[in-house]
């Protein structure tokens, strides 16, 4: 694993000193869940963002409502 430097707030420092309250092993795996979770939550994210869009496109078109409707039909249920 590569390693690297962050310079944090004193608060953020004393919460990562607690990491064994909170169940990890050290300092590191507490970093990296909260990164992994972050990562994950900003892709969902944008995904909604992409699916509200690809929607606003969609609600007036409606020849598309047709087309979808049409090739849904012979998708499993």
């Amino acid at each position: 694993m590569n390693q690297i430097k962050l310079t944090l707030s004193d608060p953020l420092l004393e919460f990562l000193g607690r990491h064994r309250t909170y169940g990890f092993r050290d300092r590191s795996e507490l970093v990296r869940t909260a990164l992994a979770r972050y990562q994950k939550d900003l892709e969902q994210r944008e995904l909604e963002e992409s699916a509200q869009l690809y929607s606003e496109l969609y609600e007036p078109d409606s020849e598309s409502h047709h087309w979808v409707e049409d090739s849904s039909r012979d998708w499993p249920s």
